[in-house]
């Protein structure tokens, strides 16, 4: 289902109701999986002479007609839908049902609907779908094509395009082989007016809370287990909490994209500090990891003397500059420092410091007033450089109960009341569905997303590539330039 939201809808709107779309899987376990993604307001996207893309689509999986059909007439669908009309686009909502879908890649789709006119004969759609699959042959760029008629009794066909890049998908929307389908092929059967379509994220950008990895399973293996393990990891003798498979995402990212410092907001026993100074000398890069935590009086746990030991050791001590000061990543002469470094070179930003709401999206925010106290976490983002990441880690999925869920469940599971040390109630992460609680790290990346879409584009390859097993999942956020990581090939 596809669907315009009205000009004047805030982004709490939006994101109000598309919680409630991810959470209805909660609710109606005949739904097998549920993916909301908006648009990535591409300019061809915009100005598309059929029409303005649709905001955004929610795609929806069941294992019969049957669950579809209950689903359809389900009070809790139409009260979902019911209750967010008044910010929805009159006619602007188009849905079909297709039989079979196939998973998208990671990367860039681009979903289309329109209708054919009744005249057409089964041998002409069964053309049409043809030669619009042949596309794939004549524009290298598309990673895969699927094309679907409806199984109702409507003329509707779709076509859901996958991408490894934006750039991919900007050299099919130009493509001469493109242009001459949509002119002489499409449009001759097409009804006017019905074209509906939208370019989107497939990231991970799925929230809703059970559809997580299924890489679990073959490992027989507990997350709160697996995420105690990732936490409790060791480099060079040093607590490093950080799942191996996000160290080898993070070495890609340092190797592809050469940043000259790396803000390191929360690095605990100083084992990430020592690990990112080990890959900046190993790729030769001259920069330095910017290392920030609590000082010692006000956090009696961290102590940076083994990673110190350890940076010693590894010969990597000049890469690293320690910052365990009061306030943290608060602390007013760390402002100052990352603003002065940052300025002079490409910064990238990795945020693992307090996981609650407000601390995760004040680190993330960007463009507001420092001189106020409240807001003064809010500009850490805007000294990531262009063509840089920011990421946020402690798993942005949503959490319940009074400890956090770091990595996903399998379908069908409740919720473990249980964070990365085996503790409860240690990281302020809750169910912001629940009454009284405050949120988490994922609410604070999808207020972040929801802000700056002009500046981001959220991603999720790390954890993609590797079955899930991240404490990153939806927590990487690309500064916009011509190639993103985790995009290309």
């Amino acid at each position: 289902m596809m669907l315009s939201l009205q000009p004047k809808t805030s982004i709490d709107e939006e994101m109000k109701m598309i919680k409630a779309m991810s959470a209805l899987p909660q609710k109606l376990p005949t739904i097998l999986r549920s993916q909301v993604y908006t648009d990535l307001r591409l300019p061809g996207g915009q100005s598309h002479p059929s029409g303005k893309n649709r905001s955004l689509v929610w795609l929806t999986d069941f294992s019969s007609w049957a669950d579809f059909e209950a689903f359809e007439s389900s009070q809790d669908h139409l009260s979902l839908m019911i209750s967010f009309q008044s910010i929805i686009e009159p006619h602007s909502r188009v849905s079909m049902q297709y039989a079979d879908p196939l998973p998208m890649i990671e990367g860039v789709h681009h979903i289309v609907m329109f209708d054919v006119k009744n005249e057409l004969t089964s041998d002409q759609r069964t053309s049409l779908e043809s030669s619009m699959r042949s596309l794939k042959q004549s524009i290298r760029e598309i990673h895969s094509i699927i094309v679907a008629s409806d199984l109702s009794s409507r003329g509707r066909v779709a076509a859901l395009v996958d991408f490894t890049s934006i750039e991919k998908y900007q050299v099919y929307e130009k493509h001469p082989a493109h242009l001459s389908m949509v002119e002489q092929t499409i449009k001759p059967i097409m009804t006017p007016g019905t074209r509906a379509a939208i370019q989107c994220l497939g990231c991970g950008r799925a929230m809703a809370g059970h559809a997580g990895s299924l890489g679990f399973a073959a490992g027989h293996m507990s997350s709160t287990k697996l995420a105690r393990q990732g936490a409790h990891s060791l480099f060079a003798g040093v607590f490093i909490q950080k799942m191996p498979t996000d160290l080898w995402c993070y070495q890609q990212v340092i190797h592809d994209l050469r940043p000259q410092y790396i803000i390191d907001l929360g690095s605990s026993q100083g084992g990430s500090a020592v690990w990112f100074a080990s890959m900046l000398k190993l790729f030769e890069i001259p920069g330095k990891v910017i290392s920030v935590d609590l000082a010692l009086e006000q956090a009696y746990w961290l102590t940076k003397t083994r990673a110190e030991a350890a940076a010693k050791r590894l010969k990597v001590s000049k890469f690293i500059d320690w910052n365990y000061v009061v306030g943290g990543s608060k602390n007013k002469e760390v402002r100052e420092k990352v603003e002065r470094l940052c300025s002079e070179a490409p910064c990238m930003v990795v945020s693992d410091s307090d996981h609650d709401f407000e601390h995760t999206y004040y680190e993330m925010a960007t463009r507001l007033p420092l001189e106020n106290v409240n807001l003064r976490m809010e500009w850490y983002a805007q000294h990531v450089g262009i063509g840089q990441y920011l990421i946020v880690e402690a798993r942005v999925v949503p959490s319940r109960g009074t400890g956090c869920q770091l990595l996903p469940l399998m379908p069908g599971r409740h919720w473990q009341d249980t964070n990365i040390y085996g503790w409860t109630g240690w990281m302020n992460i809750n169910d912001p569905n629940e009454a009284d609680l405050k949120k988490g790290p994922m609410e604070a990346a999808n207020d972040f997303e929801f802000k700056h879409r002009a500046d981001f584009i959220r991603t999720d390859w790390c954890a993609k590539h590797y079955g899930g097993l991240s404490q990153t999942q939806n927590g990487w956020f690309f500064r916009k330039a011509k190639r993103a990581r985790g995009l290309s090939d």
